[in-house]
């Protein structure tokens, strides 16, 4: 494992501190757990995303982190589960675990544990062999460009009836990251602003991300 970058260290100190939110497993829900990849190219900072297929069984054509399914045959933890589910997915193998953020509620019934995960390998030599029945393609997303406040916008999104919930947005060069992954990217976002690392805008630039508060969704699962 190669020496963490600086920045790195220092993120993840921070998250071993940060009291994140755990949730209880409603009944009729499963755990699963995804990983926010980042990597550094040319002194930039990358976040790793994929477009999922047609021939999935949820979110199909949606763009998503790599994760999935806790595995109870394959994994100890919610950590292997999101660094097994990066490595069959996009073939990255050699990940530093820098720590989780908080746990969130899913339409189709899962409650996802985010695993922030640095890729030491090179990744367009090791992580672009993604897996093609789940994968269309994978996405490099600069973090100083995904974090500028023009880029995101919330939807109200109807969900069983006459529910409404306001769902984060981003446009990417014309890839929409929304949902699910749009709530777990905001709020990576919230969390490196919130630290006041002193790398912080080597990351994503000063002043430039805008705290955004989470709707609650804790009685999703009620509904």
């Amino acid at each position: 494992m190669s020496q963490l970058p600086e920045c790195l260290q220092e993120l993840q100190i921070m998250l071993q501190d940060y009291t994140r939110k755990v949730l209880d497993l409603p009944q009729g829900y499963r755990r699963a757990a995804i990983l926010i990849p980042l990597f550094q190219n040319k002194n930039n900072w990358f976040l790793l995303f994929t477009r999922r297929t047609e021939r999935v069984s949820h979110h199909k054509n949606e763009i998503s982190f790599p994760g999935g399914r806790f595995d109870t045959s394959q994994d100890e933890n919610l950590i292997q589960t999101a660094i097994r589910e990066a490595n069959e997915e996009v073939g990255c193998e050699d990940i530093e675990v820098l720590g989780l953020l908080d746990d969130i509620f899913t339409i189709s019934q899962y409650v996802v544990t985010p695993v922030v995960g640095y890729i030491t390998e090179d990744f367009d030599l090791k992580c672009a062999n993604h897996n093609s029945d789940e994968i269309e393609y994978v996405i490099k997303v600069a973090l100083n460009k995904i974090s500028d406040p023009e880029k995101y916008w919330t939807e109200a999104v109807p969900y069983k009836g006459d529910n409404l919930f306001h769902v984060p947005f981003f446009n990417y060069d014309g890839e929409i990251i929304w949902g699910a992954t749009g709530r777990i990217l905001a709020n990576f976002l919230n969390i490196l602003t919130r630290f006041e690392l002193p790398c912080r805008s080597e990351m994503i630039g000063l002043n430039q991300w805008i705290v955004q508060e989470d709707e609650d969704y804790s009685n999703l699962s009620e509904i």
